[in-house]
């Protein structure tokens, strides 16, 4: 079998926040309009995932692959144009040491 080492950087959800109108609109049980957005952000990304997983399983190497799924940094708890994430129940959050701010 041929090796593969895919590194897949999806910069969403992160800002600016911005989705499909159709897919937001999903999300109308959700009252913030922001929070909305990054719903449909995380589906999208979701997508994405899936497909790549789905390519794999195509190819037949779905088994014998690692996947590694990362992210940069916790929540911004301290708030940006009102956009404040929890990390709960983790402490801390972005641009701390604690576990919030790197999980």
């Amino acid at each position: 079998p041929t090796a593969l080492v895919l590194y897949l950087a999806h910069i969403s959800p992160h800002a600016p926040l911005q989705a499909p109108e159709e897919l937001v609109d999903q999300f109308r049980y959700i009252p913030d309009r922001k929070r909305r957005i990054f719903a449909a952000m995380v589906t999208k990304l979701d997508e994405s995932v899936g497909r790549v997983t789905q390519a794999l399983r195509d190819k037949k190497m779905l088994n014998d692959s690692i996947i590694l799924f990362l992210s940069d940094n916790g929540g911004a708890t301290h708030g940006f144009n009102g956009n404040v994430a929890s990390n709960w129940p983790l402490r801390g959050g972005k641009d701390t040491l604690w576990e919030g701010g790197v999980r």
